[in-house]
């Protein structure tokens, strides 16, 4: 019975630990949610032998150590940006598959002028959320003028793909919805 209760512990802590997760399009968070899916699948855990416990113990507890470092990184890049989890996804976004720059830090500043410049703009008149194609053009003509403030070269596709990220994160905000 010790074993058993070990291993719901553990499994209970995995899932809260992945349940905390503000970035559910993250590959590392997707995998490691498939990994746990994949461990409980078609898995009645009172038929379970202790070895087949002990062994799903052990993979808990890398899945749990790994989502405890994927919060840790998450919380880091969400606190450079005033903890706006918006900015921290858009930022995971853009490092990930064909990187805008290889400077990081030179995202940041980037991102850090344009939530201040869109969050500004939404403070003076939280109505202009209403008319998404609005937001769309204003986000727009903020993203050209900031990447390029930063030297930073978009061509059309690179453009396109940024205001898409940064409008649809703010039209999910609005709309109580999560990314």
């Amino acid at each position: 019975m010790v074993l058993a209760d070990e291993l719901k512990t553990i499994l209970q802590k995995t899932r809260e630990g992945l349940a905390g997760n503000f970035d559910p399009k993250d590959p590392v968070f997707i995998s490691l949610k498939e990994e746990l899916e994949r461990l409980f699948k078609k898995k009645n855990l009172s038929e379970v032998s202790k070895e087949e416990m002990e062994k799903n113990i052990e993979a808990l507890t890398k899945i749990h150590e790994k989502s405890k470092e994927l919060e840790r990184t998450n919380n880091l890049i969400k606190a450079k940006y005033e903890n706006d989890a918006k900015y921290a996804r858009i930022h995971k976004r853009l490092m990930e598959k064909d990187p805008l720059t290889d400077s990081e830090r030179k995202l940041f500043e980037v991102l850090c002028e344009l939530k201040e410049e869109v969050d500004n703009h939404i403070l003076q008149n939280a109505k202009i959320l209403e008319n998404e194609s609005f937001v769309d053009k204003m986000i727009s003509r903020m993203v050209i003028v900031e990447f390029k403030k930063k030297n930073i070269p978009l061509d059309l596709d690179k453009s396109k793909r940024i205001i898409n990220l940064v409008t649809k994160e703010y039209m999910n905000e609005y709309h109580g919805n999560i990314a």
